[in-house]
């Protein structure tokens, strides 16, 4: 039997599909008030062959970092120039095995945490190894090779971290249900 609530495969890939229209008509927001901003030129949205958001001038050069995530029902977006961004959204899920996760891929510290703080506390660490996965575009696998003890040290909110020998800042809130993470790191 579907978990209370369950949501029809083709009615949650329509819901995907609509925050990730969200997610991108925010990035193109965002640029388009960059570009007014600093006269840097028109850039427009694009992907990598994995999928990522790439902004790019209409002479083909680079643009700004573009990060974009959803869940729930929520979109969010970064942008920024002078360095890369990585953003992660994440909503909690009643069943999801918190404990579990952690206890497989996280540092002892997170675990304990996590223990301690339940669904919410993960939250955060998901978040944050997320957002840093993608500001250092190394996807999942990233995320969950990620030395947490350095996150599980952070200050609440944030601080600055170094992830894949890039120190980056990273910034944690929870605002109405859901979890939102930023990582950013300056170009060198």
């Amino acid at each position: 039997a579907p978990p209370p609530r369950a949501v029809p495969r083709s009615a949650r890939a329509a819901a995907r599909a609509r925050q990730s229209r969200v997610g991108r008509a925010l990035a193109r927001a965002l640029l388009a008030r960059l570009s007014a901003s600093d006269g840097s030129g028109v850039w427009h949205l694009t992907h990598t062959p994995d999928g990522r958001p790439l902004a790019v001038g209409a002479d083909g050069r680079p643009g700004p970092s573009v990060s974009i995530a959803h869940a729930g029902g929520w979109a969010a977006c970064a942008v920024a120039h002078g360095g890369t961004v990585g953003v992660d959204l994440e909503v909690p899920r009643p069943g999801r095995p918190c404990l579990d996760i952690a206890r497989a891929y996280f540092s002892a510290a997170e675990g304990a945490a996590v223990a301690a703080g339940g669904q919410d506390a993960f939250l955060v660490f998901w978040t944050l190894r997320e957002a840093l996965a993608k500001c250092r575009g190394s996807g999942l696998a990233g995320a969950l090779g990620l030395d947490g003890a350095a996150l599980a040290a952070l200050p609440p909110g944030g601080g600055v971290v170094t992830a894949e020998g890039a120190v980056c800042r990273v910034w944690s809130r929870r605002r109405r249900g859901h979890v939102l993470a930023l990582a950013f790191t300056r170009k060198s």
